[in-house]
């Protein structure tokens, strides 16, 4: 179609081309008229929208005052259709006031009273034509119930879905019916967001076939209607009846017990508020019970307001009237029947210990064993006694698989007779009780007291191993929550030693916390406070002694009045910088003792040429004379330098006369001795310890044993830490920031300070 009408507008401008145009004049002009190149609709387009606009495109720039509702027509056989022409660039715009008519052929004229901006008009009109769209008409596109389901439920709300929205004031009872058998039924019409709705104002029938029907007078919002009526079937279910599928207790039981709780289980939900009390009834003798009347879960249930009568047949009836959520009753009447069990009392089949039995242990827990199952709820303290003289011991009743048991709250008494009784009151699941009170005797044993028969170490051993544990054996098994610390006791001078106490069959073990201390005797002590499995204690307390390895090493220095100074020297002390030295600071026979403050001695004081400095001065020499005269085992080193060696206890002494601990640490092991002894003598020269330097303390070693004899001066470097006591026949000089665990203490020379911690080791 566009080809054809491109080949008519080239022969049409070819045409004007050569024969020229003409104004109103009549004036040719040659090759400057006007002429349509495009339209839109195009020529002969179907379907064109009802809301198109039509342009009309020139060849070239038009006169826009020619470009109006005058020389732009759009008409149908209903005449010309009234709509606003404008005009910009080469194209005329015409907008038809409303919407375009449906299936309809427009007719599009362009007057030869167009002209361009030159005046040159149109030479021949131009006309084209177009045909609106066919209207969508309204259908049904789905329905609720499909057509021909089945099985719809009986409650069921029946829709219809239209392909557009519907005018809602034709969506009425009489375009909008559901039928059955020819007969339309009861129900209201609905509609909204293009869907029908029909609400049966009953439930429908079951297994019937409905017809719906949507009239063809129903209209969409334009006013059209559908061709035809639209019908479509379904059937709804076929309707099953609520039934009894089983009963608790079943049909025909025996033996039920008289507490029994009676249920009926339906095979469907049902309506809770037909599950009444009128309705569900158990009687005997044509006799209703009295009862409460539940249901849940499908399940009613009848709990008796009293137990039920023994060896007595009870029925159970489910009227007929009760009724499924979906409002259907149980075809006819239920009705079932059991027999109560015939009662048979509880009783007692055997007891722990039992009647008349001898030698019973203290610590026993008393049982009793009954022939059926029993309600715990009576198997209390007031039902379940044991007395002694006809009076109550204390303890607590427990009970599990049909064994009640009484544990007393303290041991049993020795060789007493004690009597075991339940209460009739005792009842089994049932509820029935014993017959009679159960009553039975037992005697407790004559207590024989466990003794210690063994120790380790053995009484009176000595050499015994400082990482010794001790332990004892019983001549019988031990009950292990006696055997504790304050039942197994290890002292020394009186002093409780801290450890771990662990008892095992008849074997107890003390581990101290702390290796036992060399050249000690020690006493182990197990009290009266351990017992044995039947709770008798030993007779009186069991103690030995033993005693350890003497110390490693030599024999200490006794410093004697000396030990309480941390400082002292014979001419003068000095200190520079926050030093604190702990105990006291002595001088004597000098006089000037500078730098306290900023200096500080803490628990003790700075004494000066007074009584107690003259005294410690003579206490001192007498400890430097003890510890340069050794020489007993004595170990002459091949040089004197100590740094990097690990040195167990003994008598040292330098091979030129000084001992250096340059630039590697000094380990002093114990080898877990806490008394072992050290002792180092320079017999002529000095004792240098490098800056950073430190002595380091192994195995139980303590700085209270270590003691340095200097023949000259003794030097301590910078941030050096120092373990032991100093003892210097000329100087001692702590320089900046070292540590001294230990004592300085010159005998005539100064002793000298740079913000240094001197502490007297405990």
């Amino acid at each position: 179609m566009k080809s054809t009408k491109l080949l008519s507008l080239i022969a049409f401008i070819i045409i004007v081309l050569f024969a020229g145009c003409k104004k109103d004049t009549f004036e040719e002009v040659i090759g400057e008229c006007p002429i349509v190149v495009a339209t839109n609709p195009d020529d002969k387009t179907e379907n064109v929208p009802r809301e198109e606009t039509i342009t009309v495109t020139f060849n070239k720039e038009m006169n826009p005052s020619t470009i109006n509702n005058a020389s732009i027509i759009l008409q149908s056989q209903s005449g010309q259709v009234p709509g606003i022409v404008t005009f910009q660039g080469e194209t005329a715009t015409f907008n038809p006031t409303g919407l375009l008519a449906y299936s309809t052929v427009y007719t599009g004229i362009v007057k030869t009273s167009v002209k361009d901006t030159s005046g040159n008009a149109l030479q021949v009109e131009y006309i084209w034509t177009f045909t609106t769209i066919s209207p969508t008409l309204p259908i049904v596109i789905s329905s609720d119930p499909e057509n021909l389901a089945t099985n719809v439920p009986l409650n069921k709300v029946i829709t219809a879905t239209f392909n557009k929205e519907m005018n809602p004031l034709t969506i009425i009872g009489t375009n909008v019916t559901i039928s059955s058998n020819g007969n339309a039924i009861d129900g209201v019409v609905t509609y909204a967001n293009s869907v029908a709705t029909f609400t049966p104002t009953l439930p429908l029938l079951s297994n019937t076939v409905y017809t719906g029907k949507i009239s063809k007078n129903v209209e969409d919002l334009e006013g059209f209607n559908p061709t035809d009526d639209y019908t479509w079937t379904f059937t709804t279910l076929e309707v099953i009846l609520p039934v009894i599928v089983s009963t608790d207790p079943i049909n025909l039981a025996t033996n039920v017990p008289l507490n029994k709780i009676i249920s009926a289980t339906f095979s469907k939900d049902m309506n809770p508020l037909t599950i009444i009390g009128t309705n569900v009834t158990v009687s005997a003798n044509g006799n209703p019970i009295a009862g409460v009347v539940t249901y849940a879960n499908k399940v009613a249930t009848f709990t008796p307001t009293l137990p039920l009568a023994q060896n007595t047949i009870f029925t159970g009836k489910i009227n007929k009237n009760v009724a499924d959520t979906e409002g259907y009753n149980l075809a006819n009447d239920y009705t079932w029947t059991f027999t109560t069990l015939q009662i048979i009392p509880p009783t007692v089949i055997s007891t722990d210990p039992q009647n008349l039995a001898n030698d019973v242990a203290l610590n026993k827990i008393i049982k009793a064993t009954f022939s059926k199952a029993m309600n715990p709820l009576t198997i209390i303290g007031a039902n379940v006694t044991v007395s002694a003289n006809g009076n109550p011991i204390n303890g607590v009743v427990t009970y599990s698989n049909n064994i009640v048991t009484f544990t007393p709250a303290t041991a049993l008494l020795s060789n007493t007779t004690y009597t075991g009784k339940i209460s009739k009151n005792v009842e089994d699941t049932s509820g029935v009780n014993l017959v009679a009170d159960y009553t039975w005797t037992f005697t407790t044993l004559q207590p024989v007291a466990p003794t210690v028969i063994l120790t380790d170490p053995d009484n009176l051993e000595t050499g015994v191993a400082l990482n010794k544990t001790i332990t004892a054996t019983f001549s019988e098994s031990m009950n292990p929550l006696t055997i504790t610390n304050n039942s197994f006791i290890v002292t020394n001078n009186g002093n409780v030693i801290n450890g771990i106490v662990i008892a095992n069959g008849n074997t107890a073990t003390f581990n101290p916390n702390l290796n036992l201390e060399s050249g000690k005797t020690y006493i182990a002590t197990i009290t009266t406070a351990a017992q044995n499995l039947s709770g008798t204690a030993m007779e009186s307390n069991y103690t030995w002694t033993f005693s350890t390895n003497a110390a490693l090493g030599p024999n200490g220095i006794d410093l004697d009045c000396v030990s309480p100074f941390g400082i002292i020297a014979g001419s003068t002390v000095t200190n520079t910088g926050p030093t604190i030295v702990d105990g006291n600071l002595g001088l004597s026979p000098g006089s000037a003792v500078t730098g306290f403050p900023p200096g500080t001695v803490v628990n003790g004081t700075i004494k000066i040429n007074d009584t107690e400095a003259n005294n410690a001065k003579n206490c001192l020499t007498a400890a430097y004379i003890d510890a340069a005269g050794r020489s007993l085992n004595v170990i002459v080193m091949a040089n004197g330098e100590l740094g990097g060696l690990t040195l167990a206890p003994g008598l040292y002494k330098a091979p030129g006369g000084s001992f250096d601990i340059t630039s590697v640490d000094l380990t002093l092991d114990a080898q877990g001795d806490p008394n072992a002894v050290w002792i180092f003598q320079m017999p002529s020269s000095t004792l240098s310890v490098g800056n950073g330097v430190k002595v380091i303390l192994a195995g139980n070693a303590s700085a209270k044993n270590i003691f340095w004899q200097v023949g000259s001066s003794a030097t301590i470097g910078t941030t050096a830490q120092m373990k032991g006591t100093i003892m210097a026949d000329q100087s001692i000089t702590l320089k900046n920031g070292a540590v001294l665990l230990g004592r300085a203490l010159a005998m005539t020379g100064a002793v000298t300070l740079e913000n240094n911690a001197v502490t007297i080791p405990q």
